[in-house]
Protein backbone atom coordinates (compact mmCIF):
# COMPACT_ATOMS: atom_id res chain seq x y z
CA UNK A 1 0.00 0.00 0.00
CA UNK A 2 1.32 3.43 -0.94
CA UNK A 3 2.02 6.08 1.64
CA UNK A 4 1.03 8.84 -0.80
CA UNK A 5 -2.58 9.96 -1.20
CA UNK A 6 -4.15 12.51 -3.52
CA UNK A 7 -6.54 15.37 -2.80
CA UNK A 8 -8.01 17.43 -5.65
CA UNK A 9 -9.65 20.77 -4.88
CA UNK A 10 -11.08 23.76 -6.68
CA UNK A 11 -13.02 26.93 -6.12
CA UNK A 12 -15.17 28.70 -8.67
CA UNK A 13 -14.78 32.30 -7.59
CA UNK A 14 -17.71 33.46 -5.52
CA UNK A 15 -19.86 30.43 -6.48
CA UNK A 16 -18.53 27.46 -4.55
CA UNK A 17 -15.88 24.87 -3.82
CA UNK A 18 -15.25 21.18 -4.33
CA UNK A 19 -12.84 18.49 -3.16
CA UNK A 20 -12.19 14.87 -4.12
CA UNK A 21 -10.28 12.36 -2.01
CA UNK A 22 -10.40 8.83 -3.36
CA UNK A 23 -14.09 7.89 -3.46
CA UNK A 24 -15.00 10.73 -1.07
CA UNK A 25 -16.18 14.10 -2.28
CA UNK A 26 -17.64 17.31 -0.96
CA UNK A 27 -18.85 20.56 -2.35
CA UNK A 28 -20.69 23.66 -1.26
CA UNK A 29 -21.61 27.26 -1.85
CA UNK A 30 -19.58 30.11 -0.38
CA UNK A 31 -21.40 32.28 2.13
CA UNK A 32 -22.34 35.65 0.64
CA UNK A 33 -20.02 37.39 3.11
CA UNK A 34 -17.06 35.62 1.46
CA UNK A 35 -17.58 37.03 -2.04
CA UNK A 36 -15.03 39.81 -1.44
CA UNK A 37 -12.19 37.32 -0.78
CA UNK A 38 -9.41 36.93 -3.33
CA UNK A 39 -9.33 33.82 -5.50
CA UNK A 40 -6.18 32.43 -3.85
CA UNK A 41 -7.96 32.44 -0.49
CA UNK A 42 -11.06 30.80 -1.95
CA UNK A 43 -8.98 28.17 -3.77
CA UNK A 44 -6.98 27.42 -0.61
CA UNK A 45 -9.96 26.90 1.68
CA UNK A 46 -11.22 23.56 0.24
CA UNK A 47 -7.85 22.07 1.23
CA UNK A 48 -8.41 23.14 4.82
CA UNK A 49 -11.98 21.81 4.83
CA UNK A 50 -10.92 18.49 3.31
CA UNK A 51 -8.00 17.96 5.69
CA UNK A 52 -10.18 18.87 8.65
CA UNK A 53 -12.84 16.35 7.59
CA UNK A 54 -10.77 13.54 6.08
CA UNK A 55 -7.52 14.08 8.00
CA UNK A 56 -7.92 10.98 10.21
CA UNK A 57 -8.19 8.85 7.04
CA UNK A 58 -4.94 10.42 5.83
CA UNK A 59 -2.90 10.01 9.00
CA UNK A 60 0.73 8.93 8.72
CA UNK A 61 0.69 9.58 4.97
CA UNK A 62 2.01 12.05 2.42
CA UNK A 63 -0.79 13.99 0.74
CA UNK A 64 -0.50 15.59 -2.67
CA UNK A 65 -2.75 18.66 -2.71
CA UNK A 66 -3.51 19.02 -6.42
CA UNK A 67 -4.64 22.40 -7.69
CA UNK A 68 -4.73 24.14 -11.04
CA UNK A 69 -3.74 27.51 -9.54
CA UNK A 70 0.03 28.14 -9.78
CA UNK A 71 -0.06 30.88 -7.14
CA UNK A 72 -1.70 28.55 -4.66
CA UNK A 73 0.84 25.81 -5.39
CA UNK A 74 3.61 28.24 -4.46
CA UNK A 75 1.82 29.37 -1.29
CA UNK A 76 1.18 25.82 -0.09
CA UNK A 77 4.70 24.61 -0.82
CA UNK A 78 6.39 27.62 0.80
CA UNK A 79 3.80 27.77 3.60
CA UNK A 80 3.83 31.54 3.55
CA UNK A 81 1.99 34.49 2.06
CA UNK A 82 1.79 38.25 2.52
CA UNK A 83 -2.00 37.93 2.79
CA UNK A 84 -3.17 37.70 6.42
CA UNK A 85 -6.22 35.60 5.58
CA UNK A 86 -4.15 33.06 3.68
CA UNK A 87 -1.68 32.89 6.58
CA UNK A 88 -4.58 31.95 8.88
CA UNK A 89 -5.39 29.12 6.46
CA UNK A 90 -1.75 28.03 6.30
CA UNK A 91 -1.55 27.88 10.09
CA UNK A 92 -4.82 25.94 10.24
CA UNK A 93 -3.67 23.50 7.54
CA UNK A 94 -0.28 22.92 9.20
CA UNK A 95 -1.81 22.35 12.64
CA UNK A 96 -4.39 19.96 11.20
CA UNK A 97 -1.64 18.00 9.45
CA UNK A 98 0.58 17.93 12.53
CA UNK A 99 -2.27 16.59 14.65
CA UNK A 100 -2.54 13.42 12.52
CA UNK A 101 1.01 13.22 11.16
CA UNK A 102 0.42 14.25 7.54
CA UNK A 103 3.17 15.44 5.24
CA UNK A 104 1.88 17.53 2.34
CA UNK A 105 3.03 19.19 -0.84
CA UNK A 106 1.22 20.71 -3.77
CA UNK A 107 2.00 19.88 -7.39
CA UNK A 108 0.39 21.98 -10.11
CA UNK A 109 -1.90 20.25 -12.58
CA UNK A 110 -3.55 21.64 -15.71
CA UNK A 111 -7.20 22.56 -15.36
CA UNK A 112 -8.35 19.75 -17.65
CA UNK A 113 -6.85 17.20 -15.23
CA UNK A 114 -8.77 18.72 -12.32
CA UNK A 115 -12.20 18.32 -13.89
CA UNK A 116 -13.79 16.37 -11.03
CA UNK A 117 -13.09 19.13 -8.49
CA UNK A 118 -13.95 21.77 -11.10
CA UNK A 119 -17.35 20.15 -11.68
CA UNK A 120 -18.10 20.11 -7.97
CA UNK A 121 -17.11 23.75 -7.46
CA UNK A 122 -19.63 24.69 -10.19
CA UNK A 123 -22.35 22.39 -8.76
CA UNK A 124 -22.21 20.06 -11.78
CA UNK A 125 -22.76 16.93 -9.69
CA UNK A 126 -24.06 14.81 -12.59
CA UNK A 127 -20.91 15.57 -14.59
CA UNK A 128 -18.77 14.71 -11.56
CA UNK A 129 -20.57 11.38 -11.13
CA UNK A 130 -20.09 10.58 -14.82
CA UNK A 131 -16.34 11.22 -14.41
CA UNK A 132 -16.19 9.28 -11.12
CA UNK A 133 -18.62 6.34 -11.28
CA UNK A 134 -17.09 4.66 -8.20
CA UNK A 135 -17.51 7.76 -5.99
CA UNK A 136 -19.50 7.61 -2.77
CA UNK A 137 -23.23 7.86 -3.48
CA UNK A 138 -23.53 11.03 -1.41
CA UNK A 139 -21.11 13.86 -0.70
CA UNK A 140 -19.38 14.16 2.65
CA UNK A 141 -21.23 16.80 4.64
CA UNK A 142 -19.41 19.98 5.63
CA UNK A 143 -20.02 21.19 9.16
CA UNK A 144 -21.59 24.63 9.33
CA UNK A 145 -18.92 25.90 11.73
CA UNK A 146 -16.26 25.43 9.04
CA UNK A 147 -17.98 28.21 7.10
CA UNK A 148 -18.83 30.35 10.09
CA UNK A 149 -18.94 34.11 10.16
CA UNK A 150 -15.70 34.23 12.19
CA UNK A 151 -13.70 33.49 9.04
CA UNK A 152 -15.24 36.28 7.00
CA UNK A 153 -14.69 38.74 9.86
CA UNK A 154 -11.05 37.71 10.07
CA UNK A 155 -10.60 38.02 6.32
CA UNK A 156 -12.05 41.47 5.77
CA UNK A 157 -9.69 43.36 3.45
CA UNK A 158 -7.29 45.83 5.08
Amino acid sequence: MSNTLELYTNSAGSRGYGAVFGKHWLYGKWPHAWHHLNIATLKFFPNVIALHIWGPKMSNKCILLFTDNATLVDIINKQTSKDKGIMILIHTLVLCCLSVNILFCSPHIPRFLNMRANCLSCFQVDDFKALTPDADALPTSVQEDLLSERWSITWKPY
